[in-house]
């Protein structure tokens, strides 16, 4: 049966009401995000940033800082909880004879995009990556030092090295849904920074992010500085694991289906809905690549507390210091809760937020 155009979503979902006709997406251009506390006049779709940028009142970096060297701890360590099994032991690696390809500077277009909403929430809900499985272990060798005391020129090796133990840990579940992977390149700057997604500068600057247009990641110094929690161990590659999610999605075919449902639903606080879906998805994603990788990187304790603990404070409720707010990133509760299930488990499929309560992606 031929599907119609773009109308009114199933009523089961809580994607509210649709905007006539199909709008493509724009993706962020100079200006980044609003702070989580602001309100949108029409839906942004999302674009993969970590968090959501300082705010722009006063001096908008130091009012980051306050806030989070302020934030008492988090009350559950839910990456703790699962325990260090995957740690332990003695296992072969999977997937070592995977040759994992250079950074590609021209990668495939990604797959195309819906033009119903049907197609649109099929892509979202189910998708085939959710039937997949993450390999474990995986190996993982990074370089050795704290990333916060990195040049850059250290940093992008480092990054370049993540990039390299993410494509080869999300390679098999990838291919194995009928998904081409690829490895994004890494670009480590300060201040300002110009990707086909647009140019950012000063405050709004100080960010990672993934930009779909051309499938690349992105990672400001100044966010060492400016976010406590990233002068932790292994809270860096908590960032970058979550950015790289991003990339799954774009390849998996979700990010771009879930930022047309924005770009096309009139109503604010369900477009916020879908970006928090988004986002705590990617949080699920890293926690599998931690999972993936936890016994090459020697994860102990006391990083899985670390990780867990800027899983909350990056929240949105965190980050304005507004316990109520409704924000496009998801509550600390919410992201510590999606991180440890990708954590807790090897199967793609406990990340499908898509299809979970509105209660759990706050």
């Amino acid at each position: 049966m031929t599907q119609q155009p773009w109308g009114p979503p199933r009523q089961q979902q809580p994607w509210g009401q649709a905007q006539s006709g199909w709008q493509q997406p724009q993706w962020p251009q100079s200006g980044g995000w609003p702070a989580a506390p602001q309100r949108h006049t029409r839906p942004v779709p999302a674009g993969g940033y970590f968090a959501p940028p300082p705010p722009r009142r006063g001096n908008p970096l130091r009012t980051l800082f306050l806030v989070l060297s302020g934030l008492a701890a988090a009350a559950v360590l839910a990456l703790v909880v699962v325990g260090l099994s995957t740690s332990t032991g003695e296992s072969a690696y999977e997937n070592e004879d995977y040759q994992v390809p250079p950074e590609s500077a021209s990668p495939p277009p990604l797959p195309e995009y819906p033009t119903t909403v049907e197609e649109a929430l099929d892509a979202l809900e189910n998708n085939p990556l959710y039937a997949s499985t993450m390999p474990v272990p995986i190996r993982c060798e990074l370089p050795e030092g704290n990333t916060w005391e990195m040049s850059e020129d250290e940093l992008d090796a480092f990054l370049t090295e993540q990039m390299a133990c993410l494509t080869r840990a999300w390679q098999p579940p990838l291919t194995e849904a009928g998904w081409t992977e690829v490895r994004p390149p890494v670009t480590v700057y300060r201040d300002q920074v110009t990707s086909a997604c647009g140019s950012l500068e000063g405050a709004e600057a100080v960010n990672a992010f993934y930009c779909p247009a051309d499938q690349a990641v992105y990672f400001s110094t100044l966010m060492f500085e400016y976010l406590p929690d990233l002068r932790q161990p292994r809270v860096t590659e908590l960032v970058m694991a979550h950015e790289y999610g991003h990339n799954v999605q774009a390849r998996a075919n979700i990010l771009v289906p879930g930022s047309l449902l924005q770009a096309n639903i009139d109503d604010e606080e369900v477009a916020l809905e879908i970006s928090r879906r988004t986002e705590v998805q990617a949080d699920c994603l890293a926690g599998l690549f931690l999972h993936s990788t936890a016994q090459s990187l020697e994860l102990t304790e006391a990083e899985l507390a670390s990780v867990d603990q800027a899983l909350f404070n990056i929240g949105d409720d965190a980050l304005s210091g507004d316990p109520d707010v409704v924000g496009n990133h998801g509550r600390g509760a919410s992201r510590q809760l999606w991180g440890g299930r990708g954590y807790a488990s090897s199967d793609v499929g406990v990340c499908n937020t898509f299809v979970a309560p509105a209660s759990e992606v706050e």
